[in-house]
């Protein structure tokens, strides 16, 4: 047993030195957290605009849907002793149709702002993705990792692609230092 190992250590170590001899290099780490460099990105504050206004304008119909349906159970509350069996059936019935109607709104509105979002920032994520390749290739390196996913729990030390892919990116250092100030500001309140 003690000869196998000893043939495996100085195989292991025959294969190590003849790479490194060989002229390969060990790979070279980074890393980079995608969620902050899309967060500086100044399309996404645009994407951010349009999305609250599309949000707002749902909310705007969703409101005028439950008005509407607040004056149908006032109506109905008010004038249910002089109606009819048949009149309170038939606004009953409306009544739960206009809430099922409410839910149903307030699933679709979900969704589809959920779905303008992913609209709005796929190409931000794509330009992103496409500078830290650009980076990682540019620089040599072997691996990069993304810390905003919080996946790798024990790594080599690396090197912080941050400021290498802002630039990639066009991000000037005034809209950094601004958001910078921002969250700094964020965190203390």
């Amino acid at each position: 047993m003690k000869k196998i190992t000893l043939h495996l250590l100085g195989l292991a170590f025959l294969l190590s030195s003849g790479l490194i001899s060989n002229g390969q290099s060990a790979p070279k780490f980074g890393h980079v957290n995608s969620n902050q460099l899309i967060f500086v990105m100044p399309q996404r504050k645009a994407a951010a605009k349009i999305l609250e206004q599309y949000a707002k304008t749902l909310d705007q119909q969703l409101k005028e849907m439950t008005d509407d349906l607040k004056v149908k159970v006032e109506e109905y509350q008010s004038k249910e002793a002089e109606w009819l069996d048949e009149i309170k059936s038939a606004k009953a019935i409306e009544i739960q149709q206009s809430e099922k109607g409410i839910r149903e709104f307030q699933r679709t509105a979900q969704e589809a702002v959920q779905k303008k979002e992913s609209e709005a920032m796929q190409p931000i994520i794509q330009n992103v993705q496409e500078a830290i390749r650009e980076v990682s290739t540019r620089e040599g390196y072997t691996y990069v990792f993304d810390t905003a996913s919080g996946s790798v729990l024990v790594a080599p030390e690396s090197d912080d692609l941050f400021e290498l892919v802002t630039k990639a990116l066009g991000v000037d250092d005034e809209l950094l230092q601004q958001d910078a100030a921002t969250e700094t500001a964020t965190e203390e309140n």
